[in-house]
This record gives structure tokens, C-alpha cells and sequence, in this order.
């Protein structure tokens, strides 16, 4: 019998994360409304993590914990909050600007389309993960009440292209205005597929649609920057078996994009454009008015 696969490991820190963060009060301002109930109800709803390790998270002595660790990579427990809050952002404004689509790509066990699906029944939600991750997840929306309009898609991008994945959904339209989200993923992958995912995201979404992402800066060296302890964390992130392969400095990024059919936008951004050691970034696909 073929041994069942475990989520990301990745995955599920930023979901307990999210948990934990309820208990430091300035983040109470930035977490996005239900974020903390809803991720909380998922966590067990899809068995992803047993219930003592997720009530344990619902306790303030779990910030401490936390805290502990948090001299590796500096303020970086609370960048997953206003990561949440830059997302759900960009994603409504998106919205309100004639976005029909959203796709969430890397999704982990996150909640925006979950938790916005049934607010916008007009709009069609996406998500797309690694089958060890997205099934599991699937499972436990199903149990808490999924909406007709969300779309969760178990696959693997490094075995199928985006455009693939996506062809084979009848209810994906590539000319519709679309908002895609990728939150903590780039880092993950090698140069070329982050190319080769943006090139994608451009042929699969209509004119003036709107990717948001993160990714980490280059150190001296060149390699990802991780902070002041980056040798130890590069190592750290490698063993684990979820190495960081890829980071870029601005202009490279901009580069990058006006090469795949993006514009980088600084408007679209905003001002708070790094939290810890990451960068946070919006692009509109052509050149903006």
C-alpha cells in the first residue's frame, strides 16, 4: 500500500502562524476579518495537523514560543500577517476593478478564496497546489461548505504547465480580467521555472489582469538573502527538503517581467513594499495606461 504524502511543511507553519499571530495585539489591526477562525477551522476540518497542536496555537503563550526562534530570521513571524493583508487586499481591489477571476497559486492552506467566495458570487475563485497539500485542504472545505464558484486543483506545476492545468478546467476563461496571487512561493523554485511562471500567467489571463507576489532579495553573494544568520538558514531550509533556489533584486525583477508580458507597478504596490527579509510586489500584464 503506497504511503500517503504529507503537506507542505511550509504549508502548515504559515497556517499555525496565522493562529498564533491573533494573540499579539497590533496585529489584531492587520490580519484580515475571520482569517484566524476560518484558517483554524480548515487546519482541522482537513486532518492537516492534529487538534491539541492547533488549540495550542490559540493559547498567548505560544507567542512566546515563538519569539524564541525569531533571532534567525528577525520580525519574520509577523510578515506572514501582513502578508495575508497585502493579498486579501490586491485581491479586492482587483475586484473592484473588473477582476472576474482570481487564482491563487501555492495556496497552502489559506483562505482568501474560501473565505471571499461567497461574497462575490460572481467572481471565480482558483487554487492551485501540490497534490500532497491541495487534497487534503479540498477534503476539509468540502466538510465546512465550499462554494460553487471556488475551484480548488490538486496538481503539480513542475510535472504540467499552468496553461495545461487550467485548459483542462471548463470553467477557466484565459480573456477574462484575472487577479493571480503567489505568496511565499517564488523562492522555491529555480530561475528558469519563475520565468517560465510568469510567462504562463501572462498567456492564461486577459488583457490588463494583475499578478501579486512575494520574493526575497539577493545577498552580496548572490545567493537568497535570509537575514543575518543566511548561511544557517540556506542550510537549514535545504535539509528541511524545501530549499530556497531563486531571489532577485528590483531591477532584475522588472527585467524579468517586461520579459514575460509584465509591467512591474509601483502604484499597484504601494509604499510598504518589504516586511523582514521580503519583498512584496504587484505587475499589470501589458503596459499600464
Amino acid at each position: 500500500m503506497k504511503k500517503k504524502e504529507k503537506p507542505s511543511h511550509t504549508a502548515l507553519k504559515v497556517g499555525l502562524n496565522i493562529i498564533a499571530l491573533s494573540h499579539i495585539e497590533e496585529m489584531k489591526n492587520v490580519l484580515p476579518d475571520g482569517i484566524v477562525s476560518a484558517t483554524s477551522d480548515l487546519l482541522k476540518s482537513s486532518k492537516a495537523v492534529n487538534t491539541k497542536r492547533i488549540e495550542k496555537h490559540h493559547s498567548p503563550n505560544i507567542v512566546k514560543l515563538y519569539k524564541i526562534f525569531d533571532w534567525m530570521l528577525p520580525g519574520q513571524f509577523e510578515v506572514f500577517g501582513y502578508r495575508k493583508a497585502f493579498f486579501e487586499e490586491r485581491v479586492l481591489d482587483a475586484i473592484e476593478h473588473g477582476a472576474s477571476q482570481v487564482l491563487v497559486l501555492g495556496c497552502g492552506y489559506d483562505t482568501l478564496c474560501y473565505r471571499l467566495a461567497s461574497k462575490y458570487p460572481q467572481v471565480k475563485f482558483f487554487e492551485i497546489d501540490h497534490p500532497n497539500t491541495a487534497i487534503s485542504k479540498l477534503e476539509g472545505l468540502v466538510k465546512l461548505g465550499k462554494s460553487n464558484n471556488h475551484f480548488v486543483i490538486p496538481e503539480d506545476l513542475s510535472k504540467k504547465t499552468l496553461s495545461e492545468v487550467l485548459g483542462a478546467n471548463d470553467s477557466w476563461n484565459k480573456t477574462e480580467k484575472t487577479i493571480i496571487t503567489a505568496e511565499g512561493l517564488l523562492q522555491y523554485l529555480p530561475p528558469s521555472s519563475v520565468q517560465n511562471l510568469f510567462e504562463q500567467c501572462s498567456k492564461i489571463t486577459g488583457d490588463k489582469s494583475r499578478i501579486a507576489f512575494t520574493y526575497v532579495g539577493k545577498g552580496s553573494d548572490g545567493r537568497p538573502y535570509a537575514g543575518p544568520r543566511t548561511g544557517l538558514m540556506l542550510w537549514l531550509l535545504k535539509i528541511s527538503g524545501e530549499p530556497w533556489l531563486w531571489a532577485a533584486n528590483l531591477n532584475e525583477l522588472k527585467e524579468l517581467l517586461f520579459s514575460s508580458g509584465w509591467q512591474y507597478s509601483e502604484k499597484l504596490t504601494g509604499e510598504n513594499i518589504k516586511r523582514g527579509i521580503e519583498y512584496f510586489a504587484c505587475a499589470i500584464k501589458n503596459k499600464e495606461d
